[in-house]
């Protein structure tokens, strides 16, 4: 087996959610337009770089996704949650290629979770957090597709 690599080295990776943190640090969420989605792809793990969403603010579920320039299988997928060593989160992960899975993470960890995958010939991929109550957020600091 071929060493697994970020789906940035094959790809253009596109991110879009349906809402967002729109805050700035100076009030709790990030700089400088608030924590959106792209955050969650620049390869930082500060806290004011991240995607945040709370179903108070669209009155929905709170969903990210990536689409991806060309189609990908991916292995594997790692997330570092904002206050992962907090919080547990639950996503509902779905692939255009029929892929769905449920994760939930530790709230045990700081660092990147891991889950295996493997979605075949995938053009986007969404989570959608689940069982947030009216007062929780998911924050999603960063995200790795693992690819062969």
């Amino acid at each position: 087996m071929t060493a697994l690599v970020d789906a940035r080295k094959r790809t253009t990776v596109n991110k879009w959610a349906n809402a967002y943190d729109d805050r700035t640090s100076e009030y709790g969420g990030c700089d400088p337009d608030g924590c959106k989605a792209s955050l969650t792809r620049d390869q930082s793990w500060q806290d004011e770089s991240r995607w945040s969403c709370s179903e108070k603010l669209e009155d929905a579920q709170c969903k990210i996704t990536y689409k991806f320039e060309e189609p990908q299988d991916i292995v594997r997928i790692k997330i570092k949650f904002y206050k992962g060593d907090e919080r547990v989160r639950t996503l509902k992960l779905k692939g255009s290629d029929g892929f769905e899975k449920t994760i939930t993470s530790s709230g045990t960890s700081s660092k990147y979770e891991t889950w295996d995958i493997n979605t075949d010939e995938t053009k986007w991929l969404s989570m959608e957090a689940l069982n947030l109550d009216d007062d929780e957020w998911i924050s999603i600091t960063e995200v790795r597709f693992m690819v062969d």
